[in-house]
């Protein structure tokens, strides 16, 4: 059956003689430059702490929602937990405490194909077929941090994932991987899914964590 699948998305990817996957890229980093005009109005958080092993040994979930005064998000509170327990008191003082001045992630943390300053650095390897559609691998450079990953297009040419690992590493980061799921919404390419893994140190202490983000209810912003 698999076998088959991939048959088939090689007959209708090859039923276009014009079909070019680096036009593909092109047509996906388009279509998510237009996703500056929307914002997702539910946003799902999980972030759990790792052992060696990769077993969870804490964990937070929040659930926010997002609605816009004007040209002003105003991010809601539905529900927050840590282990188990309610934190819906620490997650509300996060969300009130004000953005600016305060410390990003480091350069390259956001490394990614269809952002459009890393767009230059981006090289393309060669496309192979597969059940669940087209690959399309390549690498790229954000900084000093490096990667290499794996776009996948469905049949029609849309952009459905993209799985990455970083192979020059962000300042204090030691490991990490991420995975990007996405959906067109009035023609623009949205985040559907995010999960990130890394191993970083924070304040000399070494920890391992897997950040999971889901976004929906996309909105234009006004």
């Amino acid at each position: 059956m698999l076998k088959l699948s991939a048959v088939l998305l090689l007959a209708a990817l090859g039923a276009a003689p014009s079909f070019k996957p680096d036009l593909l890229w092109q047509e996906a980093l388009t279509a998510h430059a237009r996703a500056e005009a929307y914002g997702p109005g539910r946003t799902v958080i999980l972030i759990q702490e790792l052992n060696a092993e990769g077993a969870v040994v804490s964990y937070e979930r929040g659930e926010t929602r997002t609605l816009w005064r004007g040209a002003t998000p105003v991010v809601t509170l539905v529900a927050a937990e840590k282990n188990g327990k309610d934190a819906s008191d620490e997650w509300k003082k996060r969300l009130a405490r004000p953005s600016e001045g305060a410390g990003g992630p480091p350069e390259g943390f956001d490394a990614s194909p269809l952002i459009a300053r890393y767009a230059e650095s981006v090289r393309l390897g060669e496309s192979s077929f597969a059940a669940d559609g087209l690959r399309l691998p390549y690498t790229l450079k954000a900084g000093k941090a490096e990667a290499t990953g794996t776009m996948r297009f469905s049949a029609d040419g849309k952009l459905l994932a993209v799985e990455q690992r970083w192979t020059k590493l962000p300042i204090l980061v030691s490991a990490m991987s991420a995975s990007y799921g996405y959906e067109y919404h009035d023609g623009a390419l949205v985040v559907r899914a995010l999960k990130i893994e890394a191993e970083a140190t924070i304040l000399f202490i070494k920890k391992r964590f897997r950040m999971e983000f889901s976004f929906s209810d996309w909105q234009r912003k006004p």
